[in-house]
């Protein structure tokens, strides 16, 4: 999802922690040896959030998938909706050590604020000026932030990139993975992206 100028001026010129247990950790901001053709000084800031609720099985694969991004300059909000597992601790022993170029902004609720609560109250965290939203059972490949925003500098009037997926049925075996084709791209109306109930939370 891309914002608007105006929205994007409005977050970084007034920006305040939100949540009771609001954690920044500022990384170095080298970038790293592979860093991929879109990154560098001119190239926007994007966000990758990524929301969590008693998912504590899936946490570790959800937020290295976030931290593998080749993309620069990002900005990863790790945020969980008052989890009652052991969820919101399991992020934070992930990223306590970490010294990788992108920011780091942990995010803990102090009551679940369902998934629309959860989801505004993180965009009023972030300051992209590019937001991917990703779910705490989901794994990102390593350059998924950078082929999105490569689509979307290509073509200035498009302000929305989904994905092809593979998805993992429980603990079963390889046979149980399923992919699907990513088709090219196709024109939506924000009404049809809002409401059709196809569309993952995962864009």
């Amino acid at each position: 999802y891309k914002r608007q100028d105006q929205q994007v001026a409005e977050k970084a010129a007034d920006r305040e922690p939100v949540g009771w247990q609001t954690i920044m950790v500022m990384a170095d901001r080298t970038p790293p040896e592979n860093e991929g053709e879109s990154s560098g000084s001119d190239a926007p800031l994007a966000t990758l959030a990524v929301f969590f609720y008693n998912q504590e099985k899936f946490v570790e694969q959800a937020v290295r998938g976030a931290l593998s991004q080749t993309y620069s300059p990002l900005e990863i909000i790790l945020s969980d909706d008052g989890s009652s597992d052991a969820t919101a601790d399991v992020i934070e022993s992930l990223v306590v050590d970490y010294g990788g170029p992108h920011e780091i902004i942990l995010n803990r609720n102090r009551n679940n604020l369902g998934l629309t609560g959860h989801v505004s109250k993180v965009m009023d965290i972030s300051k992209g000026e590019i937001v991917f939203l990703s779910g705490g059972d989901d794994i990102s490949m390593p350059n998924r932030v950078e082929k999105a925003v490569k689509v979307l500098e290509k073509d200035p009037s498009c302000m929305c990139v989904s994905y092809g997926t593979t998805r993992f049925h429980g603990d079963g075996p390889p046979s149980s993975v399923e992919s699907s084709k990513t088709v090219g791209p196709v024109r939506y109306s924000w009404m049809e992206y809002l409401t059709n109930c196809s569309f993952h939370l995962n864009g």
